[in-house]
Formats: structure tokens, sequence, C-alpha cells
């Protein structure tokens, strides 16, 4: 009866200790790095950031990025009315508080990181998206949202309350934030991260926090060698469309 539990308690380690270098192997130990971006929705750096750096890593890596989405940015509130409610002032005017106030909503109703993300993605990549009431309608109608919902919360008490709860967790960051976008990677912030960030999110994330085996296949040297070629060739290709546009504008202005 000893040795028969004795065998069992054996066979037992022995698959512990089989588990614990197999699944490393098989599934990767790579710890998920929580990434938390302070925004603005009309901010221009702010948008080529998410639309250039942010979404395309977050497609690569998402299974290892946690990422926290937090509308705001340079804006301040005051309570100069008698019924103590606040008032948003916002760096690029009343469109901009009502972009953080729908995209506030929308991420705290949707609780879905990936959702929450296209969400933005798509009110970025609007030609218009400086006209969030319509960029936000439209896309929430895209994406099968509940546009009523969305826009009662934005437009109520609910709305407000998330946006001072953005502007807390914007005013207490330590070391402050300076401008937008603010990049703060495991609750941390540096000059070295948020230029790394800025400059190849991918690249500094593989290099400073993936950097062990079993290897990322995302962060592999050819991956990110194509992921950069594929970014340089849209570039050029953008630039020739805006260059054509401006082109077309000046003729018919001729024209008239």
């Amino acid at each position: 009866m000893f040795r028969h539990r004795t065998i069992g308690s054996s066979s037992s380690l022995f698959i512990i200790i089989i588990l614990t270098f197999l699944l490393p192997r098989l599934f990767g130990h790579h710890v998920v790095t929580q990434i938390s971006l302070y925004y603005e929705t009309l901010c221009p750096d702010s948008r080529n950031f998410f639309r250039n750096q942010l979404y395309p890593t977050y497609e690569k890596l998402n299974r290892y990025m946690d990422v926290e989405l937090v509308p705001f940015g340079n804006a301040n509130v005051s309570y100069p009315r008698h019924d103590n409610k606040p008032v948003f002032h916002c760096q690029h005017g009343p469109k901009e508080c009502y972009g953080n106030r729908v995209q506030a909503c929308t991420i705290e109703m949707l609780k879905n990181t990936d959702l929450s993300i296209r969400f933005v993605r798509c009110m970025f990549d609007q030609h218009d998206y400086r006209e969030t009431s319509q960029t936000s309608r439209r896309c929430a109608e895209q994406m099968q949202l509940d546009w009523p919902k969305i826009s009662s919360c934005a437009d109520g008490s609910e709305g407000e309350r998330l946006l001072i709860a953005n502007s807390l967790k914007t005013f207490n960051l330590n070391p402050e934030h300076t401008y937008v976008p603010w990049i703060v990677i495991d609750k941390n912030h540096t000059k070295q991260m948020q230029t790394g960030a800025e400059t190849n999110l991918l690249q500094f994330l593989c290099d400073n926090y993936f950097n062990h085996e079993p290897q990322i296949e995302q962060c592999s040297k050819e991956a990110i060698s194509l992921s950069q070629h594929l970014n340089a060739a849209i570039k050029p290709e953008a630039a020739i469309i805006s260059m054509m546009m401006t082109a077309t504008i000046v003729i018919m202005s001729s024209l008239l």
C-alpha cells in the first residue's frame, strides 16, 4: 500500500515536471503587457499614432497586449454652474469633447478591447473624422452597435461621469503628461518608452517585452521587416492620392 502511493506520487511529480517544461514550448510563456493610451479624439498626433502604430501592432500582438484607452488628453474641467455640473474644455473644441464622451461611453458599454479598438479606429479612419457626431454614429451603425444607447450615454450624466473618471486618470499620471498621445506601458512612462513607441511600437515591444524564448512569431526579424516594408509602401501611396486630390481642386478652381 505504501509502495503504491509512492509510485502514484512519483508519477504525479513526473507529469508536473514535464508540463512545466512542455507547456511554455507549446503555448509560450510571455506575460501580457498592458499599454495605456491617453489621447484626444481630434488630435492629429493621437490619430497618427493610433492608425500607424497602435492598431497595426495590436493586430499582430493582441494575444500579448492588454490595451487601455483613455480619451481625455489635454482637456480641463470646471464647475461654474450653480448645480455643480461639470463643464469640459477640450483642446480642439466642443466636437472633441463630444468625441471623447462618445468613445468613453462606447468603451464602457462594450467592455471588449477588440471591439473598442475597432470603433476608435473607425472614427479615426473617416475622412471627416473631425465631425465626431457624424463619424461616431456612422461607425456605430457599421459595427451594428446600439447607437441610441451610446448617444444617450454621451449626452447624459453617464457620459459626464465617465469623462470625469478619465480626467482623474489623466491628472494623476506620474510623471504627469505634457502632451498626447501619452503612452504608459505596464504602469510606467519614460522618455525612452514614449520615443520607442511612437517610432515603432511593434519593434519596441518585441525588443523590450517579448524578447525571450520561445520567440513570438510576429517578433521575428522577417515579420518586423515585412511590417516596416508595408508601412513604408502605404505612405507614398497616401501621399500620391493627397497630391492628386490637391491638383484636382486647383484645376477645378481655375475652371470656375
